[in-house]
């Protein structure tokens, strides 16, 4: 089994600057979707082996220097929240995770402050500039981004995908499954 991230196939945040897209990043123009359903396909025809690129939050970019090979595996997941962009006939089995709105805020303002936590003692982080503000000031910028942005992206291109689904788990606030939906 194999597990690849759709933000490995973000575009790079130079591209995204060169296209004015960096204010959308995350949303679904600004993967490379074609090369992701390249991939899958690829793996269908029997490719042993793919080289993608490798996303980094740590640098919040992709790397410019490094490439993963995946080894064609029995089981391919695809995870991130353009993997139901793609076709559905490139998708055998669609599941999508949901949970209330509250709850995606709360998750989306920790994993931020945990990465820029991570970060403060690396001047060569994406975040590092932000762990340099008092605590409050970071938490006011994270929710901007998340209004800005991230809000916009699950309502307008996230949440419709929904109805793709074959399946959908409903979440509590601690990533317990609280309900499974199957599409007979």
């Amino acid at each position: 089994m194999e597990v690849v991230s759709t933000d490995d196939f973000l575009l790079t945040n130079l591209e995204l600057k060169q296209h004015q897209l960096f204010d959308e990043k995350g949303f679904p123009k600004t993967y490379h979707l074609n090369k992701l359903a390249q991939m899958i396909q690829d793996f269908r025809d029997d490719a042993p082996q793919v080289t993608i690129p490798d996303y980094s939050h740590e640098l919040a970019d992709i790397r410019p220097d490094v490439q993963k090979v995946i080894q064609k595996p029995d089981i391919l997941i695809i995870e991130g929240v353009t993997a139901l962009q793609l076709p559905d006939h490139i998708l055998d089995l669609a599941i999508y995770v949901d949970a209330k709105l509250a709850d995606i805020e709360s998750w989306y303002l920790n994993r931020t402050l945990a990465v820029m936590d991570k970060a403060r003692f690396d001047a060569k982080s994406w975040y590092y500039p932000y762990t340099q503000m008092p605590l409050s000031q970071r938490q006011e910028h994270i929710m901007s981004v998340w209004r800005r942005t991230n809000l916009k992206n699950l309502q307008q291109y996230i949440a419709p995908t929904k109805a793709k689904a074959n399946v959908i788990i409903k979440i509590d606030a601690q990533h317990h499954i609280q309900h499974i939906e199957y599409d007979d």
